[in-house]
């Protein structure tokens, strides 16, 4: 009998527990999506998404896209295609710091890991949190940079603007760069000034 009634007690709670609606994050105090979609605008030509070379393995930070995520619905992107069909994870938004990630962030909160050379080009897309979404940016690693973090858009049926030669097709690889090791997975991130492209 006493396990009939903790049985039933704890049904009760369950119950109880999940009629309680889950509270909507009060958005209120988070500037409004034409800030962020300026942001998005802003920072399409030094890259929605950036590599760099570490460790002996490919980065690419979604770090720029990430600040956006209290006024996205998701973060669509695709590696050597154009299909979008890979999502990255938003962390939750702070309305109280819009802008920031976190304190408990990870590193798989702003970036993927992948064997060295393997995204010759990434393309990216944002969905507001209304639904609508962004133009695809489709990016690919700066050259001669080092380790730093760059990318370098490419713009639609025009050759790969470093090289002038079209993106090789999927399948098919390009040459490594030889690899650098400095700085910290984190990294400071700074952009390629064009002349350094």
């Amino acid at each position: 009998m006493k396990t009939g009634l903790m049985r039933a007690a704890a049904l009760g709670m369950a119950v109880l527990f999940l009629s309680v609606p889950v509270q909507a994050v009060d958005k209120s105090r988070v500037p409004p999506v034409s800030v962020y979609q300026a942001m998005l605008k802003a920072n399409k030509p030094t890259g929605w998404v950036q590599f760099r070379r570490y460790n002996k393995q490919q980065m690419v930070y979604f770090t720029a896209l990430q600040t956006m995520h209290c006024r996205l619905s998701e973060i669509r992107y695709s590696v050597n295609s154009r299909e979008l069909d890979k999502r990255f994870a938003l962390v939750p938004c702070n309305p109280l710091t819009p802008f920031s990630l976190p304190s408990d962030s990870k590193l798989k909160d702003i970036l993927i890991k992948l064997p060295m050379g393997a995204a010759r080009y990434v393309a990216v897309q944002v969905v507001w949190e209304d639904g609508t979404m962004s133009d695809m940016a489709v990016y690919e690693p700066c050259k001669d940079v080092g380790d730093r973090a760059c990318a370098f858009e490419v713009k639609e049926a025009a050759p790969d603007s470093q090289s002038g030669r079209a993106l090789a097709p999927e399948g098919q690889a390009e040459e490594d760069e030889p690899e650098t090791e400095s700085g910290n997975e984190r990294g400071g991130a700074p952009v390629a000034a064009p002349s350094q492209r």
